[in-house]
């Protein structure tokens, strides 16, 4: 969902869900996962371009899912995407998650590409 916020301000709490087969079936957060959630330029990919990322926390067990929590204070007025990335080694390597239905937001796992299309909108206003 798209968030619009004044610049300076904390955003409302941001959720992110991660499924990983033999990881969060359990409840309670894995030890190995990492969660964070971040902003961009619209045009830049969050793939590999300059992005900022916040840690998220463990919030609470949705059925087999892993649900995260997290805020971050707005940056300047202005138009950009953001999303939320995992990791299963620590934060070693990520996978970034987009919003697309199809693959249920898979977005750059292995064998699946980033929908860069159908990252949310967050509006800045001055």
């Amino acid at each position: 969902a798209s968030l619009s916020t004044p610049t300076g301000t904390t955003t409302q709490s941001i959720f992110g869900q991660i499924y990983e087969a033999g990881v969060t079936e359990s409840f309670g957060p894995h030890p190995d996962v990492r969660a964070q959630v971040g902003y961009g330029l619209p045009t830049a990919n969050p793939q590999y371009e300059n992005w900022t990322w916040v840690n998220a926390t463990y919030n609470t067990q949705s059925g087999s899912n892993d649900e995260y929590i997290a805020t971050f204070v707005a940056p300047a007025a202005g138009s950009y995407r953001y999303a939320y990335r995992f990791s299963l080694d620590q934060g070693v390597s990520w996978t970034v998650c987009d919003a697309a239905t199809g693959d249920f937001g898979a977005g750059a796992n292995f064998g699946l590409s980033l929908e860069f299309s159908t990252l949310p909108v967050l509006t800045v206003t001055p």
